[in-house]
């Protein structure tokens, strides 16, 4: 049996897309379908872009120009495409040196593995002002703080009914797993203990404390420099929610969503 058979739980929605990001903060892949497991998606922030002179691991929050790059995954591989330079695979020799010309710093394309160290710049809010903080890598993986990032239509809707004046598109959040919840406010809030996307059993970790990236360009979509703003004012700064994959399993596009929380068990 599986552990959620024995859970009080009740739907809230389905899923509505899931998305792998092959290299920290890069543009990434739609996917139909995900086997997930306790280190997220397979090849989900696995390639990273490291400043070779200070250690520091390249994050949009502090390099913005990143988001402009694309990548998915190709025969256990990366396919990186930088803009105006054509398409490269990880493995290709000449990558390293692409990637220090677009950027104007002396980088290298890393593949996280199981003892991988360092640090990456992290500022709450996006506001200028405030302490910039260096924050570990996740052992095994490029993540921020968490394999799993969810995030509701609802939430959505909420924060633009708020702020109808400001851009509020999905791509701009990055989700693993957008879900198409029927219903109004920041729903995920009220999720404190399990979540389970199809086959997958997770527990609920944190809210996710948004930072700078949000308002940056990206293809398709203009900066956006008043979101974390507004964010702030309606919000405290969050929206979604970070979780921990408790039972793998594989996710498919138009799954069930079922909550369980101690408030409604």
């Amino acid at each position: 049996p599986r552990a959620w058979d024995y859970m009080d739980v009740r739907e809230v929605g389905r899923v509505a897309a899931i998305g792998r990001y092959p290299v920290k903060s890069m543009q990434g892949e739609q996917l139909d379908r995900a086997d997930v497991g306790p280190a997220g998606i397979e090849g989900d922030r696995r390639w990273a872009v490291r400043d070779r002179r200070s250690g520091e691991v390249l994050s949009a929050k502090r390099e913005p120009r990143l988001m402009m790059a694309s990548a998915r995954t190709v025969d256990g591989d990366v396919e990186i495409d930088l803009p105006g330079q054509g398409k490269f695979r990880g493995q290709d020799p000449g990558l390293d040196v692409r990637l220090s010309q677009w950027l104007g710093r002396d980088v290298a394309l890393e593949r996280a593995a199981p003892a991988t160290e360092g640090f990456y710049k992290f500022q709450l809010d996006g506001d200028e002002a405030a302490e910039v903080l260096d924050l570990p890598v996740l052992d095994g993986s490029f993540f921020d703080l968490a394999a799993v990032h969810l995030l509701t239509t609802a939430s959505l809707r909420a924060a633009a009914e708020l702020e109808p004046a400001v851009d509020w598109d999905v791509r701009r959040f990055r989700p693993t797993f957008l879900l198409d919840v029927d219903a109004e406010g920041y729903v995920e809030d009220g999720w404190t203990a399990g979540v389970v996307l199809g086959g997958v059993a997770c527990e609920v970790l944190m809210p996710t404390i948004r930072c700078a990236m949000p308002m940056h360009q990206q293809p398709g979509l203009s900066a956006a420099p008043t979101l974390m703003p507004a964010l702030k004012r309606g919000h405290n700064s969050l929206l979604g929610l970070y979780l921990e994959v408790t039972q793998p399993g594989q996710v498919v596009v138009g799954d069930s969503v079922k909550v369980s929380s101690p408030e409604e068990v």
